[in-house]
């Protein structure tokens, strides 16, 4: 089983490739050599993720 470090760039990918929006945890560009990020479904439910990650 790979360790969750090396799975994130395929899941990230798997993701982006899906639909699904994917930033930074502050909502700026992903990163990926800084794999602090936030991804969802869709862009409100992302808008809200986003919210309450900067509280």
């Amino acid at each position: 089983m790979p360790t969750p470090f090396l799975a994130y760039p395929f899941s990230c990918l798997i993701a982006r490739e899906a639909g699904a929006t994917l930033t930074g945890y502050n909502g700026d560009a992903f990163n990926d050599w800084l794999p602090k990020f936030c991804v969802s479904s869709t862009p409100k439910l992302h808008e809200t993720i986003i919210a309450h990650l900067a509280d």
